[in-house]
């Protein structure tokens, strides 16, 4: 499966700390082992065709859904921020 990472994304986990920040990069990375989109087991956002949510601790990483074999990640927060920002990265 192929990954992109958008600006907003990075730079939103750089922000992180460096131990969360490693565990989140390990989790994104364990994404080019799944066969397609499907084994994710990524949660939909209500609203939102091709909108994602996969969780990883206390934190959240919103994915957009390009094809069955390509993701896109959006964003990448704590569960506290994450939907108060969710407008603002998807419009």
């Amino acid at each position: 499966m192929n990954i992109e990472i958008t600006k907003k994304a990075y730079k939103q986990l750089l922000k992180i700390e460096k131990k969360d920040r490693e565990t989140l990069l390990t989790f994104i990375v364990s994404f080019e082992s799944y066969a397609n989109f499907f084994d994710l087991k990524a949660e939909k956002l209500k609203g939102h065709a091709n909108h994602y949510k996969l969780r990883k601790g206390n934190y959240r990483i919103v994915i957009e859904k390009i094809s069955n074999k390509t993701i896109e990640v959006l964003a990448i927060s704590h569960r506290r921020d994450i939907y108060n920002r969710l407008i603002s990265i998807l419009f």
